[in-house]
């Protein structure tokens, strides 16, 4: 370009909206699409609170980043998924790595269901060991160290209540903020599922740590997740297995002859409403994969944020 280009006319498309929440930030394209607050909903601003549930946290350097052969939609399936741990991680559970019978608890489950498709799903611990915990964090953590995922799956604080609220603080699942961001491991990772076509998806993965951590444990916890998920995860390389012949046997044409069954616990279960909160109390159940399908069903329907606003269906009450 020579003296004739005038760079002030050709930057970058300023973000309509630009918010953050827990020092993560957010931005639209769309000067039509609500508040990150109001987006988000109770639900989201939970999911995104464990992320800064055991106080302030710094991003570990670097992106892992990886392709696996799926549709996106089957990765964030996945995520409410606990029915297959047992089974598709039993290898990476053999190897002594960790412990994944004392943490799946199949039949303690809290999902959450918020607006626009956000959730959260998988196990919860009981109100008697959470309050334990709350009035006593050593003796309590101590009863129930031994039933969860060393530096995975420990209790929250009492003072983490303000961030997740009174009922969503035994919540152990795992949040999506609808449509693609995964929280797993009790906030210590971030995952972004960009769609690459109907058959490829790229996954970004972010490390976050307690700011406070001393530097050896850093390490070791750093260590430690980069061995659960991302490209050498031992749970990660079992699930992209599984999305990729999902995603393979979905075009078959004979496939396609062959029924599905999505519903689990339908039309089993209750929603509870406890400390201004909305959740399920149940055993495994599809609640949250049902819920995914939904949202992306409004919003694929809708034409522009207003409409989308108008028209897309409200988290369930009552029995479900």
């Amino acid at each position: 370009y020579r003296d004739d280009f005038d760079r002030s006319q050709w930057g970058l498309v300023p973000a309509a909206k630009v918010e953050s929440l827990h020092g993560f930030y957010f931005a639209t394209l769309d000067a039509e699409a609500p508040s990150l607050h109001d987006y988000l909903g109770d639900v989201g601003r939970t999911g995104l609170g464990t992320a800064a549930a055991f106080g302030e946290v710094v991003a570990v350097k670097g992106i892992m980043k990886n392709v696996i052969n799926c549709n996106w939609k089957i990765a964030v399936d996945n995520i409410y998924d606990w029915y297959h741990v047992m089974y598709s991680h039993g290898s990476a559970s053999a190897t002594g790595f960790f412990d994944l019978a004392g943490t799946l608890r199949p039949q303690n489950q809290m999902v959450m269901l918020g607006e626009y498709g956000h959730g959260i799903g998988g196990p919860m611990i009981s109100r008697e060991v959470q309050d334990a915990f709350a009035q006593d964090p050593v003796a309590g953590y101590a009863t129930y160290a031994e039933k969860v995922m060393p530096n995975m799956l420990a209790p929250r604080p009492l003072e983490a209540t303000e961030l997740l609220g009174g009922a969503a603080i035994r919540s152990l699942g795992h949040p999506n903020i609808f449509p693609n961001l995964w929280i797993a491991i009790n906030g210590a990772q971030m995952c972004l599922r960009l769609p690459r076509g109907p058959g490829a998806t790229e996954l970004w993965w972010f490390t976050f740590l307690p700011k406070a951590m001393p530097e050896p444990q850093r390490r070791e916890m750093t260590r430690f997740i980069g061995h659960v998920f991302g490209p050498a995860g031992l749970l990660e390389q079992d699930d992209g297995e599984n999305w990729t012949q999902s995603t393979l046997s979905a075009k078959g044409v004979g496939n396609r002859r062959v029924k599905l069954n999505l519903r689990m616990g339908l039309g089993h279960d209750t929603v509870t409403e406890e400390h201004g909160q909305r959740f399920i109390e149940s055993p495994i159940s599809e609640h949250g994969q049902r819920w995914t399908y939904r949202a992306w069903t409004d919003w694929m329907a809708a034409r522009n944020w207003p409409e989308l606003k108008a028209n897309h269906a409200l988290p369930p009450t009552g029995k479900i």
